[in-house]
């Protein structure tokens, strides 16, 4: 292949990745994987920013170490999460999903550290055009 071509072959495959990345939909992932699987995971809104990375050693729960920032108070929050599919309903063109989360570590809140944790539930359902997801922590 002469060297143009490759050049012009480099520079499509580049701006293919670049359109790729900056026109993609929003990204969902759940709390729990299938045994074995690691979720890196980051979530950003209104009212914090949180990073994690979780792993699956089953299919009904997941546990991994997580750092939370909530923007209203300046406060942060970083311990370890464990995540547990209560419930899990396959139907032939769609599935739902309950998950229970927790998490407990230190809290630093206007300089003060402390014990600090989280608690909520997930639930989501999709079919092959749809995903509905609420969570409430």
């Amino acid at each position: 292949m002469p060297i143009r071509s490759r050049r012009s072959l480099c520079s499509a495959l580049t701006a293919l990745a670049f359109l790729c990345a900056f026109t993609t939909h929003d990204a969902n992932a759940r709390p729990v994987s299938y045994a074995g699987g690691w979720m890196p995971m980051a979530g950003n809104d209104a009212f914090e920013n949180t990073l994690s990375v979780m792993y699956s050693p089953t299919a009904t729960y997941s546990i991994g170490p997580f750092i939370s920032h909530y923007r209203d108070t300046d406060g942060e929050l970083a311990g370890m999460q464990f995540n547990w599919l209560a419930k899990r309903w396959n139907n032939p063109d769609s599935q739902g999903n309950i998950y229970f989360l927790s998490g407990l570590g230190i809290a630093n809140d206007d300089g003060e550290t402390r014990a600090g944790g989280s608690a909520g539930i997930e639930a989501d359902w999709e079919d092959r055009r749809y995903y509905v997801s609420y969570e409430h922590r």
